[in-house]
């Protein structure tokens, strides 16, 4: 969602790319562009972030205490979600409105 946001907003593929999975970055960047994500939820991106906690949470390595919980993480990818959506004008189902 945030790779799509910060294209329709004109970041080339090039770029896009040097994000990789960096999610905070991504965020960052894309605030930066107007989406608004709320600076705390940009805050547990930068915490996860500085985890490694991509690569921890894509490969199924085992939790450790302080780890962000799945239904955490879960309501903050719902709301980049939402945030995506509502900035670029379209639907739940991705179509422009109107």
């Amino acid at each position: 969602f945030l790779k799509s946001f910060l294209r329709a907003k004109g970041q080339d593929i090039e770029t896009l790319r040097n994000y990789s999975h960096n999610i905070h970055q991504m965020a960052v960047g894309a605030n930066g562009r107007g989406l608004g994500l709320p600076d705390a939820e940009v805050a547990v991106w930068e915490q996860l972030a500085k985890k490694n906690d991509y690569v921890r949470v894509r490969y199924m390595v085992v939790e450790v205490p302080g780890d962000v919980k799945i239904k955490r993480l879960m309501a903050l990818t719902l709301s980049i979600k939402l945030c995506v959506r509502t900035a670029l004008g379209m639907d739940e189902f991705g179509m422009p409105l109107g």
